[in-house]
């Protein structure tokens, strides 16, 4: 598991957190790929939020609760 999983793990069984929720550029898609196979579910995107020199950069809003991290514990995809 990578150590997001771990932090998010933490989270929900030490701090009995019930929702972790986190903001990735659009520029950063490989940060995007390991937070959606820990399971965290993309929420909405925050337009032009970053300037990057002359441009501006997106950010996606993603999020993951308790209960889904209760159903799969960092492996979505064993999910049902």
């Amino acid at each position: 598991m990578h150590v997001a999983g771990v932090v998010v793990g933490h989270g929900f069984e030490r701090l009995c957190l019930h929702r972790i929720s986190l903001e990735v550029f659009a520029f950063n898609p490989r940060a995007r790929r390991v937070y959606e196979k820990v399971g965290f579910v993309a929420e909405g995107v925050l337009r032009q939020v970053l300037r990057d020199g002359d441009d501006w950069v997106d950010a996606t809003v993603m999020s993951i609760l308790a209960p889904e991290w209760a159903a799969h514990r960092g492996h979505p995809e064993r999910r049902g």
